[in-house]
């Protein structure tokens, strides 16, 4: 996608060697088949298809995102230990994992 094409100084520029970008375009292809896929019914129960060719970027860096959150959240855990528990029954029931994604789904 576009925004790959731009080095950690913000200048357009190919940066990677080759068996970087081949890996990338696989990795790329891979999301475009995987979104194609998904077609969520609408009201009227026709199928809706996501173009995932057209929606390939966003959803490279939604991935992107949410991996790094995860992996951010991971760590903070390991360094601080587990977030106190709720005293609220509706989310004590809960694991953080599944809080992390509770919330992820929401946003």
């Amino acid at each position: 996608d576009e925004g790959v094409q731009w080095d950690f100084d913000g200048h357009l520029n190919r940066w990677m060697d080759q068996p970087s970008q081949d890996g990338f375009n696989s990795m790329a292809q891979c999301v475009i088949e995987q979104y194609g896929k998904f077609c969520p019914l609408p009201d009227d129960r026709s199928p809706h298809c996501i173009d995932g060719v057209r929606t390939q970027g966003e959803n490279i860096a939604d991935n992107g995102g949410i991996h790094s959150t995860w992996r951010a959240y991971g760590a903070h855990i390991e360094l601080n230990g587990p977030d106190p528990l709720f005293m609220d029954r509706q989310y004590s029931q809960f694991t953080e994992n599944q809080l992390f994604f509770r919330n992820y789904a929401q946003v």
